[in-house]
């Protein structure tokens, strides 16, 4: 974008604009290079609205790739420069990005506390979009908590405001979050056609993450009310888009990239104070003073190193976590597919009449891998990350098998597994 030079301004808006884009199609990596970018620029021009913005947006990224540390940084530096200067949208759009970063952590009176605030000057402003948005986000906290008539509530009241305001992508995926609650509630009927609503409004939109969750979800209603067909048809289009453990690599690159940032910052700031000293030095004659300017340039440069390598060792423990976790990850689902095929071998020689073990025959596929893995003494967390599924799925499969195996709990269900010896 050479032809942008000359306006500065203008060139960090399309780095900024550009981030958004490649975040939605699913170019975290590239995302991360333009808001960086854009970020440098709205520094260099001092546009201090723009800045937070940049910082916000790169905050929301971080938090996507569950890089939850950095996330809190970089909205908590937008939300202080928001208060400094008086940006009172911003301070919304600030308060609306941290209540996520603090679902996510389990911060869950923070973010309902941060979550309102945004609601209520959203309100104030006019901004409805924004503000539909949030509420949004609001109920999506309650879903995540399982309290469904909350969410539910919030949900069907901002589904047709969407649609009032033309806005597709937040349409359907209100229309999605309908239909999974009615899904864990076992109403298929209405999970079905909410669900498959959502699922033909995103072929008009151009967002991988959006049609991979609403592959995953069409995959589990099917097979849950028996048409194993179109299930088998839905999970293999999402095994070929679904994300691979290479997802933690590219994570950790961006994290590498943003350090090597902030670390040009320091190095940029140790000039500036540099030249600072230099000015100083030519203004005065006196020893003493310029000796004790050389004592501050020196300690300035001490904890500035001791900071860039503090970031260095950080950035390369981080990438030796991410490849043990990498390894760790793909020999506990080898691990875990051996002993599936193991137990199926089994279940394949039973007969419905066996005793204590016909319980088998009622349980599907996917049932079966979840009982596996709790025979196992797998969490909720690592069943989740194992089959590719959210931990509420997980949830909404374990209740199914304690229904049919009739059984209270995980404990139970993992003991009738081991009475028949299949693991």
């Amino acid at each position: 974008m050479f032809y942008l030079k000359e306006f500065p301004k203008n060139q960090a808006i399309v780095y900024n604009n550009m981030g958004i884009f490649s975040k939605n199609a699913g170019d975290y990596e590239q995302a991360n290079d333009y808001y960086i970018s854009a970020l440098k620029c709205f520094e260099k021009i001092k546009d201090t609205a723009l800045m937070i913005s940049a910082q916000n947006n790169i905050a929301s990224l971080f938090n996507h790739i569950k890089f939850y540390d950095r996330a809190l940084y970089y909205h908590n530096q937008a939300l202080e420069l928001c208060r400094k200067t008086d940006n009172v949208e911003g301070l919304a759009r600030g308060c609306n990005g941290l209540a996520l970063v603090q679902d996510n952590l389990g911060m869950d009176q923070q973010s309902i506390k941060n979550n309102k605030e945004a609601i209520k000057i959203f309100k104030e402003l006019g901004l409805t979009k924004e503000l539909l948005s949030t509420r949004y986000n609001l109920a999506d906290f309650y879903y995540s908590r399982k309290k469904y008539n909350e969410a539910l509530t919030i949900f069907n009241s901002v589904r047709p405001e969407f649609d009032k305001i033309n806005a597709i992508p937040e349409y359907a995926i209100t229309t999605n979050a309908i239909g999974l609650i009615h899904f864990q509630k076992e109403n298929f009927e209405k999970a079905q056609l909410f669900l498959e609503e959502a699922y033909e409004l995103q072929k008009h939109i151009e967002n991988p993450s959006m049609y991979k969750s609403m592959l995953l979800n069409l995959s589990e209603l099917y097979e849950s009310i028996g048409e194993f067909d179109k299930a088998f048809e839905t999970n293999a289009k999402y095994e070929l888009v679904k994300d691979s453990l290479l997802v933690l690599e590219k994570a950790e690159k961006i994290a590498t990239k943003e350090a090597l940032f902030r670390y040009e910052k320091m190095t940029n700031e140790l000039q500036i104070n540099a030249d600072k000293l230099a000015e100083e030095k030519k203004r005065t004659s006196s020893t003493s003073d310029i000796s004790n300017m050389l004592v501050v340039g020196l300690s300035l440069l001490l904890v500035l190193s001791i900071i860039s390598i503090y970031f260095y060792v950080r950035s390369r423990k981080k990438k030796n976590q991410s490849k043990e976790l990498n390894e760790s990850a793909q020999a506990d689902l080898a691990s875990l597919e051996h002993v599936y095929e193991e137990i199926y071998q089994k279940v394949n020689t039973m007969r419905p009449d066996q005793g204590e073990a016909s319980w088998i025959h009622l349980l599907s596929k996917r049932e079966l891998e979840v009982l596996t893995c709790l025979g196992a003494g797998v969490t909720d967390t690592q069943i989740g990350d194992k089959l590719f599924v959210s931990v509420a799925t997980v949830n909404s499969h374990c209740s199914r098998i304690y229904k049919k195996l009739d059984v209270k709990n995980r404990m139970e269900a993992a003991s009738v597994v081991r009475g028949v010896n299949l693991i």
